[in-house]
C-alpha cells in the first residue's frame, strides 16, 4: 500500500490567474453564458477511474482492441471537434521495472515541475510514443493532484501533423484483499489532442474534464 504525500494543488490556468480579476467579479448574466451543461460517465470498461463529467454533447465511443490487441480506450468527441478528442487509454501491458521504479519516484515526491534530468528518464517504456523524441516534443512537465492522487501532466506537439497534446499518467490503484494497492508498472493514460484553432477552443472544457475525475473506491 502507498501512503501518498499531501500537498496543495495547483490552480489550473484555465481557472484563475492573478492578472486577472476574480471569477467572483463577472457579471452574473455573463457567468450564465459560459456555462457549459455536462453529463457524469461511468467508467466501468477499465480501471481505476470510477466517472468523469464531461460536456452533454461529447460522444462517447469504447474502442474495442483490434485480433491479438490487449489495448482499450474510451473516446469523447466534441461535436464540433476537427480532429479533436479526449481518450482515456489502457495499454493491456506493463512498463519495464525500471520505469515503474521512476514512475513511483517522481510520483511520491511532492507536486513539482519536473527537472531536464528527469524529463530525459521518462522514455518510450514509460510515457509509449509520447516518450519517442523522433516523434513527439516535450513542451512541459509536471506533477499534481486530481482527486486526491498524484499525476503526471505532459504537454507538447506531436512532430508530424503538428497536433497539440495535453494528457496525464497514472498508476492502477486497485483494491486488493481489502486494502488499497498501487501497481506503478500498470500505466494508464488520459489525455486531450488536436490541431488549432480547435486545440484552444476546446481546451478549458478538456482541462475541466480530466480534473473532474472520481477514482473508483
Amino acid at each position: 500500500m502507498v501512503d501518498y504525500p499531501v500537498d496543495k494543488p495547483a490552480i489550473p490556468e484555465h481557472i484563475y490567474r492573478k492578472d486577472q480579476k476574480s471569477p467572483s467579479t463577472a457579471p452574473l448574466s455573463r457567468i450564465r453564458k459560459t456555462v457549459t451543461q455536462t453529463v457524469v460517465n461511468k467508467i466501468t470498461e477499465m480501471e481505476p477511474i470510477d466517472s468523469i463529467t464531461v460536456p452533454q454533447s461529447w460522444r462517447k465511443a469504447l474502442n474495442h482492441p483490434d485480433d491479438g490487441a490487449v489495448s482499450t480506450s474510451i473516446t469523447f468527441t466534441p461535436s464540433d471537434s476537427k480532429g479533436t478528442s479526449l481518450s482515456i487509454f489502457d495499454r493491456g501491458v506493463e512498463v519495464g521495472k525500471s520505469a515503474g521504479e521512476h514512475f513511483k519516484t517522481l510520483l511520491l515526491k511532492p507536486s513539482h515541475v519536473l527537472t531536464n534530468d528527469e524529463v530525459s528518464a521518462l522514455g518510450y517504456d514509460l510515457l509509449d510514443t509520447v516518450g519517442d523524441t523522433s516523434a513527439f516534443s516535450i513542451k512541459h512537465a509536471e506533477t499534481r493532484l486530481i482527486g486526491g492522487k498524484r499525476l503526471l501532466r505532459i504537454t507538447g506537439e506531436w512532430i508530424s501533423g503538428g497536433k497539440q497534446f495535453v494528457g496525464y499518467y497514472f498508476p492502477n490503484w486497485a483494491r486488493k484483499s481489502g486494502q488499497m494497492s498501487t501497481d506503478f508498472q500498470e500505466v494508464k493514460e488520459m489525455y486531450f489532442e488536436g490541431k488549432e484553432p480547435e486545440f484552444s477552443k476546446l481546451l478549458p472544457e478538456a482541462n475541466l474534464a480530466m480534473e473532474s475525475i472520481v477514482w473508483k473506491p
